[in-house]
């Protein structure tokens, strides 16, 4: 378990609040994996064909019908009305009514469509497996394939400019269009690592984010990938998802294992040990944002992902005793005050969340499994785990 001291952007309901980022109900245990924004209306989606929507600047989520059970891989939407999203098995949807109701196409037929981005209302690129492109240039009605440009997984595809394009993908695949997505070529990455995502910067600049905590940038003037840096510093750095440019400037990058970095102007990191993913980040102004993860967890800050002080939490792991546990867990080295006690089963979902006044919890209401202890005190928060028998 990794030990450090940290300004915490934690995992949990208690533990995000302290960071000043808060759990959203949401109906969904599934895995969410995109979330989007266009004006005051959200949309999240991610495994079994779940889809969600706001329309109150995500404070309340309701499930709508998405017309498919695949698993939903990306979603985009250029106005009110007009959305698309792209499934894991090769089909691009689309909605002209705010997702009152869907269409499809199924450009990629062996494989999954992982990215889509549009130029315009008529111009647009999907990317999938396989190295697939695809293109169309009557909004989605039609998609036409460009070919197989890589052997590789391509995950995720931006437009730069009002005519360049990149997509990016598995073993440091770039791939760059210069006429809107006609043809591409292949621009040379020092990278082996898997690129997961792409956020344009400015008409000349975009970022990318992928595996062992990889962060790139790519300079369309020199149609150059350069400034690899490992932006997790952690031993073994974390998976990273998703990545997002707020309007104040900040690029946001989240993860496996809660890992939320924000650049500002350095690279700053919030991590807690923890069994819950976060996938993708919004930001619909200099303050708000949302994440969304596994298990149906959506997250809000209203502090640009910010605590409101400098203060620091000290994260320490904490011994508790007999372990496995029948009755009752006693926690080693704990002070008798008030302390807030969570537990979360192996799935992560959280089953109690109390305030104790001893060192001791009494558990034999929990059924027999694996259950994680995190404890909020004074002095940090304190993480250990037991089994009951």
């Amino acid at each position: 378990m990794k030990i450090s001291r940290l300004i915490l952007l934690g995992c949990f309901i208690s533990l995000f609040t302290h960071a000043r980022w808060e759990e959203i109900s949401t109906p969904s245990t599934d895995n969410l994996t995109t979330i989007e924004f266009i004006g005051n209306i959200g949309y999240c989606a991610g495994s079994n064909g779940t889809l969600l929507k706001s329309s109150n600047g995500g404070q309340t989520w309701n499930s709508i019908t998405s017309g498919t059970t695949d698993n939903i891989t990306s979603i985009l939407f250029l106005d009110n009305n007009t959305g698309y999203f792209s499934t894991s098995t090769g089909y691009v949807y689309k909605t002209t009514n705010g997702g009152a109701s869907w269409t499809n196409n199924k450009p990629q037929t062996i494989g999954a469509i992982n990215g889509i981005d549009f130029l315009n209302n008529s111009i647009g690129l999907a990317v999938g497996d396989n190295g697939a492109i695809f293109r169309t240039s009557n909004g989605g009605t039609s998609w036409s394939s460009l070919g197989n440009f890589s052997v590789y997984v391509i995950n995720d595809v931006e437009f730069i400019n009002d005519t360049l394009a990149v997509a990016v993908g598995a073993q440091g695949s770039i791939l760059a269009s210069s006429d809107e997505g006609l043809t591409w070529n292949s621009i040379t990455s020092t990278s082996s690592k898997t690129f997961t995502a792409i956020e344009k910067i400015n008409d000349s600049t975009a970022a990318m984010v992928g595996s062992s905590g990889l962060y790139s940038t790519f300079n369309s003037n020199t149609m150059t990938a350069s400034n690899e840096q490992i932006i997790d510093p952690d031993p073994t750095p974390d998976l990273l998802k998703d990545i997002h440019l707020s309007s104040s400037g900040n690029l946001y990058v989240v993860g496996y294992n809660q890992t939320v970095l924000i650049t500002n102007p350095d690279w700053k990191k919030w991590d807690l040990d923890s069994i819950n993913n976060l996938n993708s980040i919004h930001f619909l102004n200099d303050t708000i944002g949302f994440a969304c993860g596994a298990n149906g967890k959506i997250y809000k800050t209203v502090t640009g992902g910010f605590p409101l002080s400098n203060n620091e939490l000290e994260i320490h792991t904490l011994s508790l005793y007999p372990n496995p546990a029948t009755n009752r867990i006693n926690f080693k080295g704990l002070r008798n005050q008030e302390n807030q006690l969570l537990i979360y089963n192996q799935n992560g979902q959280l089953i109690i969340n109390t305030k104790i006044f001893q060192n001791q919890y009494n558990i034999e209401s929990l059924k027999v499994g694996l259950y994680f202890t995190k404890i909020i005190g004074a002095e940090g928060i304190y993480n250990s785990k037991f089994l009951k028998k």
